[in-house]
C-alpha cells in the first residue's frame, strides 16, 4: 500500500502504509498514527482494528413542542434515570424543536422517552476527531465530500482538549466511504473517554 501524506493534522510528516487486518466480518484497514503523539489515524491497541459498525453512534432525536420548559423537563427525566449526555444540540421550527442527543445509554433513553410520551427515534450518526485550528471544519468536509459523502447536519462536542464533531452522513456504500475517507472516527465509548 502506498503510503499518505497526514490528511488531517497538520504535522507534515509521511504516515506509515496501512496494514490489513482480518476481522469475523470483513477485511479492514487499521491505520496507525505517522507519530506517537499526531491523532491523524485512528490507533487500533485491541489488535482486531475497527469496523464502520463499531465507529457508528446511536444518536436520540426527539420532537419537543416550542413551550417554555420543556426541554428541561426531558433533560430532567433523562437526569432522573442516571443517562448522561455527551452531545446535544437544539434546532427550532415554528411550532417544534428537533433535539439531537449523543447520551451512554441510548437505547434505555429512547425506551423513557417512549414511555413518558415523547415522539424520539435513534439515528446512526458517525464521530470525527477534528483538528481545534481554523480550517479544522473544512478539512473534515474536503474529505467526506472528496468520499463522496453527503452530510445531513453536523454539531460538535468538545471532549477533553479534543474536538469531536457528530456528523450525519448519508453515501453508499457507507462503510467503505467511511472507511476510504481518511478521517478518525471517534466511536460512542470514545466521547466519554478524554
Amino acid at each position: 500500500m502506498r503510503q499518505r501524506d497526514c490528511p488531517f493534522v497538520s504535522c507534515g510528516i509521511r504516515s506509515p502504509p496501512a496494514t490489513k487486518v482480518k476481522t469475523e466480518s470483513e477485511t479492514i484497514i487499521a491505520k496507525v498514527p505517522c507519530r506517537p503523539q499526531c491523532r491523524c489515524w485512528h490507533q487500533d491497541t485491541t489488535g482486531k482494528g475497527w469496523t464502520v459498525d463499531s465507529a457508528m453512534i446511536d444518536q436520540l432525536t426527539v420532537c419537543l413542542p416550542n413551550e417554555p420548559g420543556r426541554l428541561a423537563k426531558m433533560s430532567r427525566a433523562l437526569g432522573a434515570d442516571n443517562t448522561q449526555i455527551h452531545a446535544l444540540m437544539v434546532a427550532d421550527t415554528t411550532d417544534f424543536g428537533i433535539i439531537r442527543i449523543v447520551c451512554d445509554r441510548s437505547e434505555d433513553a429512547l425506551e423513557l422517552l417512549h414511555g413518558l410520551g415523547y415522539d424520539a427515534t435513534l439515528a446512526q450518526v458517525v464521530g470525527i476527531e477534528v483538528s481545534d485550528v481554523p480550517g479544522g471544519l473544512g478539512v473534515l468536509l474536503d474529505h467526506l465530500a472528496s468520499a463522496d459523502l453527503n452530510v445531513e447536519y453536523a454539531y460538535t462536542c468538545p471532549m477533553g482538549g479534543r474536538t469531536v464533531d457528530i456528523v450525519k452522513v448519508t453515501g453508499e456504500p457507507l462503510a467503505i466511504k467511511l472507511r476510504e475517507s481518511g478521517l478518525t472516527m471517534v466511536p460512542a465509548e470514545g466521547l466519554c473517554t478524554p
